[in-house]
């Protein structure tokens, strides 16, 4: 569909009349009608939906490392295109009492813990300070030997052991990781005690031109934010080369013609309104 199609499909959609009278302001209306539309698309933040609709405009998994619990939407690395954002994932860090007593250098290392853990295989962890065999630090997934060793690996699936660097000599601490995808409020949101974020169930708020993580005593050392970049192609009606359907979908399209389609009939309804109480005025005087 190019810009002249859709032109001709928003003129079938609405009066005449009213195609005549905006005629010239076409393309400026087109544009508040995708800008709109993207926005009611948002309303109900369906991943897949999204991506179907907008795929050429919609990033994904795009990583950025927070700077204590804040993400500058107007600074942050490879942002520059950023115009929506829909999703975010976050790993955040809660900091247990376990230590380190043992990091074998071995492929994968086997790592010892102080005292009987809750951890199970597949688990997320956050290993720090470990000396001589370094490698154990990082960010690791388990399996577990029992409830004191486990092996480390660098993948939820368990196929990328992580290996020895050395021996190890002291050292080493133990943060529980939680990797998980969050829900985005606005910066007047109000927690009651019973549904406070915790490092579990962490929630964005959206202020001061970028997003805050809670709870903020609960670090959060990475994210990944799915978003919708800056539009750059718009419906243009004398445009009979640009296909559109290389960066929106047909339906979506559509949407955006029903849009435009209430944004003219709105837009006419209040012009005619206003010069009903014009000549109402002059008629008084």
């Amino acid at each position: 569909m190019t810009g002249a199609q859709f032109y001709r499909e928003w003129y079938n959609a609405v009066d005449a009349a009213y195609s005549s009278y905006y005629d010239a302001q076409f393309n400026d209306l087109a544009k508040k009608a995708l800008f709109e539309s993207i926005n009611d698309l948002l309303k109900v933040p369906e991943r897949q939906a999204i991506f179907d609709a907008l795929f050429s405009i919609t990033r994904l998994d795009v990583g950025v490392i927070p700077s204590s619990n804040f993400i500058d939407l107007r600074v942050g690395p490879g942002l520059t295109d950023y115009y929506r954002l829909f999703a975010t994932r976050l790993i955040v860090e809660d900091a247990t009492t376990y230590t380190v007593t043992a990091a074998t250098n071995t492929s994968p290392i086997k790592l010892s813990l102080n005292k009987r853990s809750r951890y199970r295989t597949g688990d997320y962890i956050k290993i720090a300070g470990v000396l001589g065999n370094t490698n154990a630090n990082g960010n690791r997934y388990l399996k577990q030997l029992n409830n004191f060793d486990y092996q480390l690996y660098t993948d939820a699936a368990l196929s990328n052991p992580v290996a020895g660097s050395g021996t190890y000599t002291s050292g080493g601490t133990i943060s529980t990781l939680y990797d998980t995808y969050v829900q985005v409020s606005n910066s007047s949101r109000k927690y009651a005690t019973l549904s406070s974020p915790t490092a579990s169930t962490p929630e964005v708020i959206f202020g001061d031109g970028g997003i805050k993580i809670y709870p903020l005593d609960k670090p959060c050392n990475q994210s990944y934010l799915d978003y919708i970049k800056f539009p750059t192609v718009f419906p243009d009606k004398d445009d009979v080369a640009t296909d559109l359907q290389l960066s929106y979908s047909q339906d979506f399209l559509y949407q955006i013609i029903n849009k435009l389609a209430q944004l003219t009939e709105t837009y006419s309804r209040d012009s005619e309104q206003a010069a009903i109480q014009m000549v109402e005025t002059k008629t008084t005087l």
